[in-house]
């Protein structure tokens, strides 16, 4: 009988004796009936009708209710392996609390899982913010001992009891609270991601649990009761290790990750055919079932090396070759689907595999075959089983061999190697297809039993794949359709603010604002706010993306919170805002503008122009005696726009600001950075004194007595003390140390030649103690040559110890020769400690020629802390020559720290020749700190003894002033002068420090002379103002007088008799205000004012007629009583 080929029935494996030498390979479909019952199915529950529609039928490949949730009285188990997201069967439906709250049982698999993760509400994660409060979810893992929920059983009013556990079955319970927003559809469909079977038993190590390993996989279905049940002794553990060893090979991928060769992930619905199953399941890996030897064995889709061969010996009959199948079952691409989690985990297309090469031999027609994946997830992997499919077909030739017995020991699925001549095979590789025993007549008529044998060739290209085959996968996009539920507004942002009203006030208010996606089913939002931590919220609709919470406490946290509105009434999550803190009105009003301040008599009168704000409240005036806003002082507040500032002195400048204040007493800014100045008008000689003393920088100093010559000399003689006790310990310590001595030498030269002589002597003395030395160097030089004579004598004194330096250096030159002689010595002393420095050097010269002598000397002193240094510098010169003489000296005294310099200088000049003669000196001081420099200077100098002056001038940073006093002549004769050049004169007497009787300066920006008595003969006045005049004889042409006070005054011809308008009085209050007056008894004008608010002012003037001597007149005299506010009142005697 023929032995069960590729395609041959799985019953004739299982079913007839038959099978014991039969070799079965299942390879994509199987041909004959499969005869293994399988058990009824067992009824878990009953689900409402009304909850969700039928299942649909099975479909032969990929299920489509693997994520839906069904209702159906009898199901079929099922059971998960590897990754998936499913749903299952409503296995128990109860609601209760008056339908408030409904419970569902979902059955996930008849499996133990190894989790159930995410659970999904249409496709929503559980976690959503739209779900908060309204669901709880119970996971079961379907273990043996599981326990009923506990939930559910406390929940059910006992139709859920202890007893109902679903030992051995995964399940979901679902609590849903009622919500038309939440559910907006209806029930809905319920899902979640799992890790399936986790009682998968590996051969390689025994061990039991979660894996994805396709060959795993296809065991356990083999070895479980709903799968096919075999024993544990029917299946060659030997294959499913090598097969699980392919498929835990790591796969490079395009974006250079790895990922497992072969995997099984999915769900298996036990009511379809098992050898469909075990075909689908057979997809995951590119592998074949085989079924021989009474074992299941799998290989996996990996290359065999050839274990086995056939030789031309080993063929006993000729040999049937089909090179081509038929054009129906010829393809040249492959396409089909796969379940991609990125795709919300339903079946998609994955990158078709085709050959060009295989079209062109087809007559360029593409021709597809679909091969669907239904447990393979990756789409790489998707690909590189559709590869293998494709080359597989590319290897047609199928062969019939007629063999010897030796042929028994192939299998099939093996690989095996056939060598013929005439065919030209050299070992090439076959996959054995199918096998049968067969009997034939032998040459002497006896009956040989042989093997027939069906080859297909295979090569390893086959299963070869690189990374950069791989396509990226694209998932299919999701639908553009919007869906139920709008979207949540993107961001909300609340601003404090308050709202003012029309009579000015303000309600503080809370101003919300989002952001949305556009949505044109989307026509209003809800807005919620409460304080925080209040259990309440408050609420209010907006049709535009800003809405204004007012009223609101000012100081207290707020939560708002929005959200959309469909035009269905379908609300979107909230969006939650950032808490904030309620204020009331913070926006200050605007400044004041037009301030101005004109003086007067011991006051100044204000005046601005008021902001636009319709909150404010009172303007703030405040005063300063310098320009600078800092140093100024508040000194009135005023519903108004002016105001009069009293009690000031004459000639008396202050600086003003005004700024607005509102109602919630927000400040507004000032009305300009630099203050306002107002002068009050000048009423005496000492109002210009005491300004210009006040302002004078020189008036103190020259007040001082200058110190004593006596207190200078005791300070030199002190000094002098202290020296001369500082040089008797050193002279002590040097004796003390004088044994230390160590080394002295001397070296003398002596060198004559034709043209000079030379003699050299240097005396050197050491002296070193540890690491402390002292050195003496004395060197002598003379040198006589034929056209001069140089002699030299240098001294060094160097003592060191530690950081510390001392030296001492002394260098002696003489020289003459037959046009000039010259000598000059230099002393030099140092001293260093650290990065501290004292140097003195010491340079005199003198030479003589036939035509001048010049003598000159030098001396410099340097001290030198860190950065530190002072210094002392001394230049003398004097030359005389056949027609001249010149004498100069130069005195510099310096000091400089950390950026700030200090300097005196003192230069003397005298010069005479035949022409003229000259006499100057110039002392300049100097001192820089921070980039501004100061700088005074003296010259005094005399020319020809015709001139002479003496000027002294002041400079701070370019800004020049001082005096000079000159005499020199001119063509009408000697003339002197003194210029001074100051912003400020003030001439006052020796010793009497309040007496200035004649001063000049600038008020205002004005020029102006003040004295305290003048005669004055003659005079052409343009404009004056006289307060007290005595004029003996005048005569006024024509004058036009603006003010006057004329206590007594009698004009011929005309006669104003006993006027005097100057006797008034004034006076202010809150509430009130009154003024004392002493009248001669006649008739008094009452004027009076009272200011109510910035809108509201009242006035009244009255005439009334008190008693002579002092009356005390109120507002109410004036007729304002009963009022509030600032009152101002003015009484003035009307004396006619």
């Amino acid at each position: 009988m023929p032995v069960v080929a590729a395609g041959a029935a799985v019953a004739a494996a299982v079913g007839t004796a038959s099978a014991a030498v039969a070799g079965t390979l299942i390879a994509g479909s199987i041909l004959t009936t499969f005869a293994v019952n399988f058990g009824a199915s067992m009824v878990l529950g009953l689900a409402s009708q009304a909850l969700s529609p039928k299942a649909k039928a099975p479909t032969a490949t990929l299920r489509e209710d693997r994520t839906l949730m069904i209702r159906q009285p009898v199901v079929a188990r099922r059971l998960i392996v590897g990754r998936a997201r499913v749903s299952g069967p409503l296995v128990f439906v109860h609601s209760s609390n008056g339908n408030e709250y409904l419970h569902l049982v979902i059955a996930l698999a008849s499996n133990r899982l190894r989790s159930i993760g995410t659970v999904y509400f249409d496709d929503v994660p559980e976690t959503d913010a739209r779900f908060v409060g309204l669901v709880r979810v119970n996971r079961h893992l379907g273990t043996a001992d599981q326990a009923a929920d506990a939930d559910l059983t406390a929940e059910s009013d006992g139709k859920w009891t202890a007893e109902h556990r679903l030992r051995g079955i995964a399940y979901l319970y679902v609590r849903l609270k009622w919500s038309d927003q939440a559910w907006p559809g209806g029930l809905p469909s319920i899902s979640c991601d799992v890790e399936g079977a986790d009682e998968l038993t590996d051969p390689r190590t025994g061990a039991t649990g979660y894996s994805r390993n396709a060959a795993l996989a296809i065991r356990w279905y083999l070895r479980h009761p709903l799968g096919l049940g075999v024993g544990a002794d029917e299946i060659d553990d030997s294959f499913f290790a090598a097969a699980a060893n392919v498929s835990d090979e790591g796969v490079l991928r395009a974006d250079g990750s790895a990922e497992p060769r072969y995997t099984v992930d999915g769900l298996i619905d036990t009511a379809r055919p098992p050898q469909q199953i075990l075909q689908e399941l057979l997809t995951a890996c590119g592998g074949r079932l085989v079924y021989a030897g009474g074992k299941w064995r799998l290989l996996a889709g990996a290359w065999q090396t050839p274990g086995r061969s056939l030789a031309e010996g080993d063929i006993t009959g000729p040999i049937r070759i089909a090179t081509r199948v038929s054009r129906r079952e010829a393809f040249n691409g492959v396409k089909g689907v796969y379940v991609s989690p990125d795709n919300h985990w339903q079946p998609s297309d994955y990158p078709a595999v085709a050959s060009d090469a295989a079209m062109a031999e087809m007559g360029g027609e593409r021709v597809w075959r679909d091969h669907p994946l239904p447990y393979t997830i990756s789409g790489s992997a998707a690909q590189r089983l559709a590869k293998i499919e494709l080359l597989r077909a590319r290897q047609p030739l199928t062969v019939a061999v007629p063999a010897t017995l030796a042929a028994m020991r192939c299998q099939a699925g093996d690989v095996i190697r056939v060598s013929n001549t005439r065919m030209g095979w050299a070992a090439k590789p076959f996959e054995v297809v199918e096998w049968t025993l067969a009997a034939r007549a032998g040459a002497d008529g006896v009956p040989v039993i042989g093997v027939d044998l069906v080859l297909r060739e295979t090569d390893a290209s086959v299963f070869d794949w690189l990374a950069d085959e791989e396509w990226t996968v694209d998932p299919a996009p999701n639908s553009s359709l919007p869906g139920l539920v709008p979207t949540a507004p993107l961001s909300v942002t609340v601003t404090p603010s308050a709202t003012i009203q029309p009579d000015g006030t303000s309600v503080p208010a809370l101003e919300v604002a989002w952001t949305v996606a556009a949505d044109a089913f989307v026509g209003e939002w809800e807005v919620q706010w409460r304080p925080a931590g209040a259990a309440a919220w408050s609420s209010a609709r907006a049709s535009d993306r800003r809405h204004v919470i007012a009223p609101v406490d000012p100081g207290v946290n707020y939560q708002v919170r929005v959200r959309a509105v469909s035009s269905l009434g379908m609300r979107s999550a909230w969006a939650y805002a950032s808490p904030a803190d309620a204020a009331g009105d913070s926006e200050p009003p605007g400044p004041p503008t037009g301030l101005a301040a004109i003086g007067g008599i011991r006051c100044i009168a204000l005046t601005w122009r008021l902001p636009a704000d319709r909150d404010l409240d009172l303007i703030e005036v405040w005063e300063s005696a310098t320009p600078r806003l800092e140093d100024a002082a508040p000194i009135a507040k005023v519903r108004g726009t002016d105001f009069v500032r009293h009690g000031l002195g004459g000639l008396v400048t202050r600086y003003y600001w005004v700024r607005a204040i509102d109602r919630s007493g927000n400040a507004g800014d000032f009305n300009a950075a630099i203050g306002t100045a107002g002068t009050t008008a000048q009423l005496s000689h000492q109002d210009m004194v005491d300004r210009m003393i006040a302002e004078s920088h020189l008036v103190p100093l020259l007040a001082e007595k200058i110190q004593g010559v006596e207190t200078v000399a005791e300070v030199v003689a002190q000094a002098t003390a202290r020296i001369q006790a500082g040089y008797d310990r050193i002279r002590a310590e040097v004796g003390r140390r004088e044994a230390d001595v160590a080394e002295v030498t001397t070296r003398i030269t002596q060198e004559v030649t034709d043209r000079q002589a030379l003699a050299e002597q240097v005396t050197e003395v050491v002296a070193q103690y540890d690491a402390s030395f002292a050195r003496v160097t004395e060197s002598l030089t003379a040198l006589s040559a034929a056209d001069g004579a140089t002699a030299t004598r240098i001294d060094g004194i160097v003592t060191s110890y530690d950081t510390s330096l001392a030296g001492i250096q002394e260098t002696l030159t003489a020289h003459g020769d037959a046009l000039t002689a010259q000598a000059s010595r230099t002393d030099t002393i140092v001293a260093a400690y650290d990065r501290t420095l004292a140097a003195y050097e010491q340079r005199i010269t003198a030479s003589a020629s036939g035509l001048e002598a010049l003598t000159g000397q030098v001396e410099t002193l340097t001290s030198t802390v860190g950065d530190n240094t002072s210094a002392i510098a001394s230049e003398k010169e004097e030359r005389v020559s056949a027609v001249g003489a010149l004498a100069k000296s130069l005195d510099t005294v310096a000091v400089k720290v950390a950026g700030v310099t200090a300097s005196l200088s003192e230069e003397i000049t005298t010069r005479a020749t035949k022409d003229d003669a000259l006499s100057q000196r110039v002392t300049t001081l100097n001192t820089t700190v921070d980039g501004n420099s100061a700088s005074i200077q003296a010259q005094a100098g005399t020319l020809n003894g015709l001139s002479a002056q003496y000027v002294v001038k002041v400079d701070v940073n370019g800004w020049v002033s001082g005096f000079g006093l000159a005499s020199f002549p001119t063509t009408e004769g000697i003339v002197s002068e003194f210029v001074v050049k100051a912003d400020r004169f003030i001439v006052g007497q020796p010793g009497k420090s309040a007496d200035y009787p004649f001063v000049i300066g600038t008020v205002g920006g004005v020029a102006r002379i003040s004295m305290s008595s003048a005669f004055i003969q003659d005079a052409s006045i343009v404009s004056a103002k006289i307060a007290h005049a005595a004029i003996k004889n005048a005569h006024i042409g024509f004058a036009e007088i603006e003010d006057a006070h004329i206590k007594n005054l009698t004009i011929k011809g005309r006669s104003i008799e006993d006027l005097a308008a100057g006797n008034m009085a004034w006076g202010s209050g809150s509430g009130g205000a009154s003024c004392a007056i002493t009248t001669t008894g006649k008739p008094v004008a009452l004027i009076c004012s009272v200011q109510q608010d910035a809108f509201n002012v009242f006035a009244s003037v009255r005439v009334v007629q008190p008693p002579a001597g002092t009356s005390i007149l109120t507002n109410a005299h004036a007729g304002l009583a009963g009022r509030s506010g600032t009152f101002f009142i003015v009484a003035i005697e009307l004396r006619k």
